[in-house]
């Protein structure tokens, strides 16, 4: 690819200095052949970083620059031809004189040398860099203005253009959190034909259809046990024993006393930190101090904050599924995609429960 390129474009090889000389001598090149260089130059010079053949992108973008510039400087000066045709075909020659005569062009050279500091600083980053080199190398006053504006012009766009890009990046990634009913997580196990059958003798795509009718928001359990993540082991115990409940979600107040989701915590979590501390402390013979260590921990170090979760108006099949394919006991459920208040949670028992009514009533 790169030969057949060379042959026809035999300037876009090695580091192109020669090339560089001849724009800089003010050597006349086509405007097809300028804007081919444009493009093909910095392609055979990807596909040569790509394969490992490393010869450097200072020369390279140099030349990127240097082309790119010139080939603007040939527009403008067609653009200006064909505009003072225009107007002195409409207007008249000496009505158009008037009007073109305040316009004025730099060398053709000077376009080039602009173009080179401005895809050094938008390359490299390095705005100063670029305005010494390119002054250094060519020790003309004339376009210190022009060479400051390209490089300052340069260096902000390209800032702008990457930060722009990453606020999109982000925004992608909390639209895909939001559509997808569920926090980070890992890939789910498939589910198998026969774990919907097991509601009765119904086929399982009659199953399927009773458990999408029915939306988890109708069938879920409101009974919360809320923890705060400052909460230690031991306080959240009780808390569970006085409300029987084996799972409790925990959340995390800001300096606003405003509380979200921090993650999840059930006893069966504790009962093995416990079982750990126990095992640990037979071995160091101080179990009463290990033991008191476990009820100190908040439980907002312990607690999983990779929660799988559905929404109020996700159905029961889906809820099932991702119970089934994550061997998950419960999962949080929220509101909606855009208050994700925690409305309650829902279960597998649950769910054969809301079936067996809805199958009742049919």
């Amino acid at each position: 690819c790169g030969l057949v390129a060379a042959m026809g474009f035999p300037q876009i090889l090695f580091f192109g200095y020669e090339t560089l000389d001849a724009l800089l001598a003010d050597v006349n090149f086509p405007l097809w052949l300028l804007l081919s260089l444009v493009v093909l130059k910095p392609l055979m010079t990807s596909i040569s970083l790509g394969s490992g053949l490393v010869g450097g992108t200072l020369a390279p973008t140099m030349f990127l620059g240097a082309t790119l510039g010139a080939s603007y400087g040939k527009i403008l000066h067609y653009g200006y031809t064909g505009l003072s045709s225009f107007a002195v075909n409409a207007l008249g020659s000496e009505t158009a004189s008037v009007m073109t005569s305040s316009f004025s062009f730099a060398d053709p050279p000077a376009y080039s040398i602009i173009g080179m500091a401005a895809a050094l600083a938008g390359v490299f980053r390095a705005p100063l860099f670029s305005f010494l080199l390119i002054f250094e190398m060519t020790r003309d006053y004339r376009i210190l203005l022009p060479l400051m504006a390209s490089v300052g012009l340069s260096s902000w766009y390209v800032e702008k253009y990457e930060t722009d890009q990453e606020k999109k990046k982000q925004a992608r990634t909390e639209e895909e959190l939001n559509s997808s009913a569920t926090f980070p997580q890992p890939p789910p196990r498939p589910v198998s034909q026969n774990q919907l059958l097991d509601f009765g003798d119904r086929s399982e795509n009659d199953a399927a259809a009773i458990l999408e009718s029915m939306n988890v928001g109708e069938c879920m359990n409101r009974n919360l046990t809320v923890l705060n993540a400052t909460d230690s082991v031991q306080a959240a115990l009780d808390r569970m024993d006085i409300a029987r409940d084996g799972f409790a979600i925990v959340v995390r107040r800001d300096d606003h006393n405003v509380a979200s989701l921090f993650g999840v915590i059930t006893v069966e979590d504790m009962s093995k930190l416990y079982s750990v501390a126990a095992v640990e402390s037979d071995v160091n013979g101080s179990k009463p101090k290990a033991l008191q260590n476990v009820s100190d921990i908040p439980v907002g170090d312990i607690c999983a904050k990779d929660i799988v979760s559905v929404f109020s108006y996700t159905n029961l099949r889906v809820a099932y599924e991702l119970l089934q394919a994550y061997a998950l006991h419960q999962l949080i459920v929220f509101k909606d995609e855009q208050s994700y208040e925690v409305m309650g949670i829902i279960d597998a028992e649950v769910i054969r429960t809301s079936y067996k009514l809805e199958e009742i009533k049919r």
